[in-house]
C-alpha cells in the first residue's frame, strides 16, 4: 500500500485475517493503522515488520495485541514461521468462537424447551382432570415471590 490510510480502506473492504505492516508509513503509521482497526472492531492478527529497534514501538505494539514484531532484514524462514503461527492463532480463535456460539445456541434451545414444557403443563392443568401431576415431584422454588 502507498500509505496507512489506503491500507485502512483496503482492510475495511477486504476484511483480511492477517495483516503485515510497517511502522513508518505516510499519512497513518503502522501503530495508528492497528489502533484504527481495533477501534472499528476488526478481528485481525497483526505482524509488524520494522527497521526500528526502539523499545517504545515494540511496547506500544504489544499493547495493541500485535502477534509479532519483526526487525528488518527478515529471513524467509522466520517470516514463514511467524505467519504460520498467526494462522494457527487465528484458527484457534475461530474454533473457540464457534464453540461459544454453539454453547449459546444450546442454552437458548434449552430455555425454549423449558418454556414449551411449562406451557404444556399449564394447558394440561387447565384442560385436564384437575390433577397436578408435577406436584408428586419434589419441587423447590427459588427467587422472590411477587
Amino acid at each position: 500500500m502507498e500509505n496507512g490510510e489506503t491500507a485502512l480502506q483496503v482492510i475495511g473492504e477486504k476484511a483480511p485475517d492477517i495483516v503485515l505492516t510497517d511502522i513508518k508509513m505516510p499519512k497513518l503509521d503502522g501503530l495508528g493503522l492497528i489502533a484504527a482497526c481495533k477501534e472499528r472492531g476488526y478481528d485481525i492478527r497483526f505482524i509488524i515488520i520494522s527497521g526500528y529497534k526502539e523499545f517504545d514501538y515494540a511496547h506500544r505494539a504489544i499493547g495493541y495485541g500485535v502477534d509479532s514484531y519483526l526487525l528488518k532484514p527478515i529471513q524467509e524462514m522466520e517470516l514463514n514461521a511467524t505467519i504460520q503461527a498467526a494462522i494457527e492463532k487465528k484458527d484457534q480463535q475461530n474454533t473457540l468462537d464457534k464453540k461459544e456460539d454453539l454453547l449459546l445456541q444450546v442454552e437458548e434451545r434449552e430455555k425454549q424447551i423449558k418454556r414449551n414444557y411449562l406451557k404444556k403443563m399449564c394447558l394440561h392443568i387447565e384442560g385436564g382432570n384437575g390433577e397436578l401431576p408435577f406436584l408428586s415431584m419434589k419441587t423447590i422454588f427459588i427467587g422472590q415471590s411477587a
